[in-house]
This record gives C-alpha cells, sequence and structure tokens, in this order.
C-alpha cells in the first residue's frame, strides 16, 4: 500500500506539471495536490481508531488493521509533496519564511520518526516512549494541517480550504468524543468501593 500511495503521488505530480505545461503554476499546484492526497491518507489514520471504537462494522476494523500501512503511505504521499513544494520553491524563487520552515520542518521530522519506528521491533524496544512520539506526532501533524487550511480559507487562496479544515476539525472531534466515552466506559466497569464511613 506504501508503494502505491507514493506512486500515485508522484503520478499525480507528473499529470499536473504537463497539464499545466510544466510552468511555475505547475509546481504551485502540483504541490497543493499532492498535499491535499497526503492528507486523505492521514485523516483517515488519525481517526479510524475513534471510528471503529464509536461504531464498529466491517469497514472500520478493516482499516484499523491496515493503519500502519495508511500511515506509511502518508508518509510515503507527504515525502513526495515536500518534494514538489521544494521544486517550487526553487523554481520560483520563493524562499518561504522562517516562520513556516521551523514548524514545518519539525512536522517532516517527527513524521520520519513515526514512519521508521512503525514496526514492531520499535514498539517493543521503545515501549512507552513509542506511544509519545506517535500520540505527540499525528497531533502537530494534525495542528500543521489544520492550521494550513486555515489560514489558506482566511486569504480565499483555496477554494477547498473550508472543506479541509472542516474535515480536521471532524476528525479531531471524533478522537475527543471516542476518549470520553472509553472514560465513561471504564468508570461504569470499575468496581464501587465501600468504605466503613457506610
Amino acid at each position: 500500500m506504501t508503494t502505491l500511495a507514493t506512486l500515485a503521488a508522484l503520478a499525480l505530480v507528473a499529470v499536473t506539471l504537463a497539464a499545466y505545461d510544466y510552468s511555475i503554476a505547475a509546481y504551485h499546484w502540483a504541490a497543493r495536490y499532492s498535499a491535499r492526497l497526503s492528507f486523505g491518507f492521514f485523516i483517515v489514520a488519525y481517526s479510524v481508531s475513534s471510528w471503529h471504537r464509536l461504531w464498529p462494522s466491517g469497514w472500520s476494523l478493516a482499516l484499523l488493521r491496515n493503519r500502519r500501512a495508511i500511515g506509511l503511505s502518508f508518509a510515503g504521499a507527504h515525502t513526495v509533496h515536500l518534494g514538489a513544494l521544494t521544486a517550487f520553491a526553487a523554481i520560483s524563487d520563493r524562499k518561504p519564511p522562517l516562520s513556516n520552515l521551523i514548524p514545518g520542518g519539525l512536522g517532516y521530522a517527527l513524521m520520519l520518526a513515526m514512519a521508521v519506528t512503525s514496526n514492531d521491533r520499535a514498539v517493543r524496544a521503545m515501549r512507552q516512549w513509542w506511544k509519545r512520539l506517535h500520540r505527540v506526532g499525528i497531533h502537530y501533524l494534525w495542528f500543521i494541517f489544520a492550521f494550513t487550511f486555515f489560514a489558506h480559507m482566511r486569504t480565499n487562496e483555496m477554494v477547498w480550504g473550508p472543506i479541509f479544515f472542516a474535515l480536521a476539525l471532524a476528525a479531531m472531534g471524533l478522537r475527543i468524543v471516542s476518549a470520553r466515552s472509553r472514560v465513561i466506559a471504564d468508570e461504569a466497569a470499575s468496581p464501587v468501593i465501600l468504605t466503613d464511613a457506610l
């Protein structure tokens, strides 16, 4: 799946460049389209466990079982996006400001760390640190996507910005509701301890 996702992102970039005659705009749209593709993989990996906990089904179970592959597919597609974005910056001579480079670079560093440790050996070796890395990483990447879509929405640079931003908010809401339902279930399952005062 990871290889197919990466190849799909590469094909998307190639088709976009050809469609726009390899102009500066072509690289701009190649970066945009590849980001949207990688966001699709990300949002599934981000929300599927919550979806399955709240509304279990055959589809949610199948996606949950393949969550690691979906996450790695996101990493592959988003790496292609980085290449398209770098090419656009180089060919247009529009260097991104540090205010974009630093948080974006951190996001890619976390994505790489999560991809490298997405295996059973790393889970066993890192133990609690594995959970911390992946919990912090996936929420940070969610923030980067949500903030980017919100920024584009405010400047009217992306027609689909409001839709992608709404999807990001919905995914976060799904995780919050799922976490809350788990807490309620755990409280209901915990034994009631009667004290001597009673």
